[in-house]
């Protein structure tokens, strides 16, 4: 499980609350992902949309708050939407409440001869105990906590492919428009004798990442330039005051065409708000971004706004749209289409719905981009946006059940 882990050496920037990711490259080529071409099934199955009777029974086990809260969160409530996709008589929640009903889980689950299919994001623990049980549950985990930990005992695992989103970031900051991409990094001068042996590694593993980003960029002819931060971010309120004290003098030297590599999603877009710069987000669990996130300064979303549901989401996109166009900022600030912590959940409801129902079997990727497209053009109605699969491989073993899920960008 380690190995799996230094394959990506996530950093994380921590500030308060709120925390990015930045992605560290290997220079070890064989430990990078790979995309899989999948071949499509001979006979493509439809991909239904609402399932009044199943043949048996989705369990989800969540985090309580999740559960038992109707609180909105900007990406929606998956839990809710499944109970109200496919019916509250075919699905079974259960809340996991910090290992105080684990056992009570466990025997449920187990002992429950209906359940096909168990969707889980939360309560890894549980899962070998229930697997000793039963081998006839479909087990499909949810990791949007990156690096929350990969639990390769389930039959599919959905994760966000930050690598790729980051490997892919110089490009795509291009296409945009950018000139300059400014890479913040956190440098070390002095640890304890206790620690150096850690800080060392992270910072060889900060050197490599700033490498191989000064290096896809002299690729593609896009400049480049490194900000140490290191000690200038504590909390909030130091977040804020660096943002303020350091982005005005790297406009006035490089210009507005430049994009922030490293910082925290939100407070960057709270500096483009003002100084418009390119906007383009690496993914975090915190802020996405996506268009919700975005809606709440652009279109001031508040409890009672047109735009407060999921189902909205084609009208707020258009909204920020005009009010860009307004600006004249079109194609100048990216996010996704939709949160992934609600579109994993609903496409692993529906993959899960077919497998019970013996229409895939095992892992189909082919089966599974039909199902986010779908899901995607569903919510937000724009037809055939893109995303890539891939298998994720390490140390010469590809992990057919662990699916990495890069969706394209929407641009504004």
């Amino acid at each position: 499980m380690k190995k799996l882990f230094l394959m990506f050496c996530v950093i994380f920037f921590s500030a308060c609350s709120s925390e990015e990711v930045v992605v560290v490259f290997q220079e070890n080529e064989s430990a990078e992902i790979v995309t899989s071409s999948p071949t499509p099934s001979p006979e493509e199955p439809e991909i239904l949309r609402f399932y009044p009777e199943l043949p048996g029974k989705i369990a989800i086990i969540a985090n309580e708050w999740l559960v038992s809260s109707l609180h909105f969160q900007s990406h929606g409530n998956w839990v809710l939407e499944i109970l109200e996709r496919y019916g509250e008589e075919n699905i079974i929640i259960y809340s996991w409440e910090w290992n105080e009903n684990y056992d009570s889980i466990v025997n449920e689950i187990s002992g429950n001869s209906e359940i096909s299919v168990l969707i889980y994001d939360y309560g890894i623990g549980a899962i070998e105990d229930i697997q000793k049980q039963r081998d006839d549950i479909f087990l499909i985990y949810i990791d949007y906590y990156f690096p929350a930990g990969i639990d390769l005992r389930a039959d599919l695992v959905l994760e966000v492919d930050s690598a790729a989103i980051a490997r892919n970031f110089p490009a795509m900051a291009t296409e945009m428009g950018a000139q300059t991409l400014i890479y913040f990094y956190e440098g070390f001068e002095w640890v304890s004798d206790e620690d150096k042996k850690d800080f060392e590694e992270y910072a060889e593993n900060e050197r490599l990442s700033m490498n191989f980003m000064r290096e896809l960029c002299a690729e593609i002819g896009l400049g480049f330039a490194a900000v140490d931060i290191n000690g200038a971010i504590e909390c909030g309120s130091s977040y804020d005051s660096f943002m303020t004290a350091t982005i005005p003098p790297l406009i006035e030297q490089y210009g507005t065409d430049i994009v922030l590599f490293g910082l925290d999603n939100e407070r960057v877009h709270w500096s483009w708000c003002g100084l418009e710069f390119i906007y383009l987000p690496l993914y975090s669990n915190w802020f996405e971004p996506h268009p919700a996130d975005i809606g709440m300064y652009e279109v001031r979303l508040s409890d009672d706004s047109p735009y407060y549901e999921t189902e909205n989401l084609p009208a707020l996109i258009d909204e920020l749209k005009n009010n860009l166009a307004e600006r004249n900022m079109n194609g100048r600030i990216a996010t996704y289409p939709i949160s992934m912590k609600f579109l994993f959940p609903i496409a692993a409801a529906e993959y899960g719905i077919m497998q019970m129902n013996g229409e895939v079997s095992g892992v189909d990727m082919h089966v599974l981009e039909n199902i986010i497209v779908g899901l995607i053009a569903e919510y937000t109605a724009i037809p055939e946006h893109g995303i890539t699969l891939s298998a994720f491989e390490a140390d010469g073993v590809t992990y057919e059940n662990y699916v990495l899920v890069l969706p394209d960008y929407l641009i504004y």
